[in-house]
């Protein structure tokens, strides 16, 4: 079995690659809605609604258009979602998690003889696509 590293990864924002990231991480929640009734000895529930968030860190490149284009995205004064997010797991078999985002937040940071750091989090809009 052959375990999938960053080395056979990328992601891309609006199907254009980003040239140079640290990290990135999804998270998928499900919550969970009670139906116990009055006089049950025991909780049951059931699926509610699904979450996907996530977040990463971009290392600043001016001359990536898509870092800056991604960088700007949150000062759009757009009201529909329409920026696209895609993991892609592994580039050979093109396994990939994408959908739909909101750039919730970003920030700027730096610190003495390093690389300038974009930290990023955002909100998947609906389900994500999946295929792996």
């Amino acid at each position: 079995m052959a375990v999938k590293t960053s080395m056979t990864a990328e992601v891309r924002w609006n199907n254009t690659k980003i040239a140079k990231i640290r990290d990135i991480s999804l998270d998928i929640t499900r919550n969970t809605l009670d139906t116990t009734a009055l006089g049950d000895l025991d909780e049951s529930a059931v699926y509610g609604v699904r979450a996907t968030t996530g977040s990463g860190t971009l290392l600043y490149d001016p001359a990536d258009t898509v870092t800056v284009e991604l960088m700007a995205s949150i000062l759009t004064d757009d009201f529909v979602p329409s920026d696209s997010l895609t993991l892609v797991l592994d580039t050979a078999n093109n396994k990939t998690i994408s959908g739909t985002v909101l750039l919730t937040s970003t920030q700027v940071g730096v610190s003495t003889g390093e690389a300038i750091s974009v930290p990023v989090q955002f909100k998947v809009n609906a389900k994500p696509q999946v295929s792996f």
